[in-house]
């Protein structure tokens, strides 16, 4: 008895999987206007018009206050310079600040011998023609650590042809 009741079992749940994963289609939706979808893509080349350079100071000292002390006398030059240079101030801006601890590179426990301290800045040169003069002056003045120089635009305007805005 118990096998006959197991069968009818199956048999009536092969019979409703079939209903049960059929759902119904939505309804059709009313027809609307026509229209059609375009993606595009498109490049443009275009000349620099000025030249952002990040670079900096590191300055290396036995204590932290020294490091950060020779960092600032250093920076001030650089800032001056830059200014000379016909740099207008909202035109630097700081990109790195660091303080570190260096270790004596031996072996045994770690020992402090001394602290860098790091400023690099981010300069915006308007005048493309004076980049290299300023990359120059700054190399006096000991600005060591030049990330990058970069030409790029500065304001890039956009329009679309006026046949495609007309839509």
């Amino acid at each position: 008895m118990p096998r006959i009741l197991i069968a009818a079992f199956a048999c009536a749940a092969l019979t409703a999987a079939p209903a049960l994963a059929q759902q119904p289609l939505p309804p059709p939706q009313p027809a609307t206007a026509a229209s059609i979808t375009v993606f595009g893509e498109a490049q443009k080349s275009v000349a620099p018009d000025m030249a952002q350079i990040e670079a900096g100071v590191s300055n290396m000292a036995k204590t932290a206050h020294a490091a950060a002390q020779a960092n600032d006398v250093a920076m001030g030059q650089v800032l001056l310079a830059l200014k000379g240079a016909g740099v207008d101030a909202k035109d630097t801006q700081t990109s790195q600040l660091s303080l570190q601890p260096q270790y004596a590179d031996r072996p045994g426990p770690s020992e402090i011998i001394g602290y860098v301290a790091k400023n690099l800045v981010t300069v915006k040169v308007r005048d493309i023609q004076a980049v290299a003069g300023v990359l120059d002056k700054l190399d006096t003045l000991g600005f060591s650590d030049v990330q990058e120089v970069e030409a790029v635009k500065e304001r890039m305007a956009f329009q679309l042809p006026r046949e495609l805005r007309k839509h």
